[in-house]
This record gives C-alpha cells, structure tokens and sequence, in this order.
C-alpha cells in the first residue's frame, strides 16, 4: 500500500509519528507538507499510483469535512483511483471532545471552526455520525499513530470498530458449517 500524508498546522509530530508507523508495517509513504491550506492542494497534487491521500487534523472543522466529501474534491481522488482518508490526532481531545476521543462520532454536532474563513454558507454537521456513514468515509481517530494505523489497515474507523465490538467476530472471518 501506498500513503500521501499531510497535516494541519499542530500535527506535525503525528504526521511523522504515523508515517513511521505505516513504513514499518510495510507501506510506502511520501511524507507531504504541513500547514493550514496544504490538504486541499494535495487533493490535487497527489498521483494515482497512490492508494490514499491523509491528512491529519487537530481539531474538527465542518466546512472542510464538508468540502472533502463534495463532489469536486471526490470526483478529483476516484478519477485518480485514490482513496481519502480524514485522520484526527485526538491527545488534546481532553475537554469538550473527551468523548470522540477513539472516533465514535454518536451524538456529536460540527459546528463552524474558528478559522473557517471559506465556508459560504453555515457548514455545521447535525449529525456527524451519520454524515460519515453517509458518505462511506474511511476516517482514522486517536491519540496516537499505532491506533489510528491499526484504524486505517481495518478499513477506516467503521470497519475497525466493528471488527473490535465486544462479542462480533472481524469483519474478515468467514463462519461456514
């Protein structure tokens, strides 16, 4: 597998902490840049010999979740056969989004960030659960590198959750008889 990561001003360290992770799990990764603006260029910059594009946010801004699964954004990556994946570094998910901490996004509200200086209309997500769900979004959450990996290679956050739900078999296993 092969992996474009970049990440929002703040994650730099996961960004890094991640890629090594992933290289020593066997992938390939090209290390991008990081800064508030460099996702949405890499939208355009990664190529198609890569399996998926991640970026690694902070915190959590509803126009540019929003902007990422719109249809120009998604019609850029499918024509490129490359697959988007949002990954939020949570060690600072300590208060108000204790509870998101691992991804289970149930019962969260977006609402527009503080820095959302590009979002026309109110981007605010109701339901962000159902949003993700929505849209088939491989998402990766935690505090750090190794879960949000163990995260990824699962499928994204939904698969792995399912895979690690008390009393479900992994997603892979195949009961017969």
């Amino acid at each position: 597998m092969k992996a474009w990561i970049n990440a929002d001003n703040g994650s730099d360290d996961m960004k890094l902490a991640l890629s090594n992770v992933l290289t020593r799990r066997g992938w390939e990764v090209h290390i991008g840049e990081t800064g508030s603006n460099v996702h949405y260029r890499d939208y355009f910059n990664v190529t198609e010999d890569f399996d998926v594009c991640i970026t690694i946010y902070n915190g959590f801004c509803a126009g540019t979740v929003r902007e990422a699964y719109g249809p120009e954004i998604q019609a850029e990556l499918q024509r490129k056969g490359v697959r988007l994946v949002i990954a939020w570094d949570s060690r600072e998910w300590l208060q108000k989004m204790r509870p998101y901490r691992y991804g289970n996004f149930r019962g969260y509200h977006a609402r527009r960030a503080w820095d959302d200086n590009f979002s026309s209309d109110d981007p605010s997500i109701p339901d962000v659960w159902g949003f993700l769900r929505e849209h088939q979004a491989v998402y990766c959450v935690g505090p750090d590198a190794e879960l949000m990996a163990d995260q990824l290679e699962a499928g994204g956050y939904f698969d792995w959750e399912t895979a690690n739900a008390p009393g479900t078999f992994p997603a892979t296993l195949i009961i017969t008889g």
